[in-house]
């Protein structure tokens, strides 16, 4: 079966997996904008340390959002079966 690159990236997007794809591409880009501003090295690595920390720290912080609202989504779903 021949997939056209149309067909491969609707599929990528479809998975779970697009968060990621964004958050590496996001970094990446900050990384590149950040090594192309400074000339220094000293402030190169402090740019790669705070493009790398903050995508951490946001990527946990979108993690546990996610997993908050989807819990809530859950236990109301559970309760509206429960009442009908």
């Amino acid at each position: 079966m021949v997939t056209t690159a149309r067909d491969a990236i609707s599929n990528l997007l479809k998975k779970e997996t697009t968060p990621g794809i964004f958050l590496i591409l996001a970094a990446a880009l900050a990384l590149t904008i950040g090594t192309l501003a400074f000339d220094d090295p000293e402030h190169a690595k402090a740019v790669r340390i705070g493009v790398l920390s903050a995508s951490t720290l946001s990527a946990i912080a979108g993690y546990l959002v996610l997993r908050y609202v989807t819990g809530i989504r859950i236990a109301n779903a559970g309760e509206s079966h429960a009442a009908a």
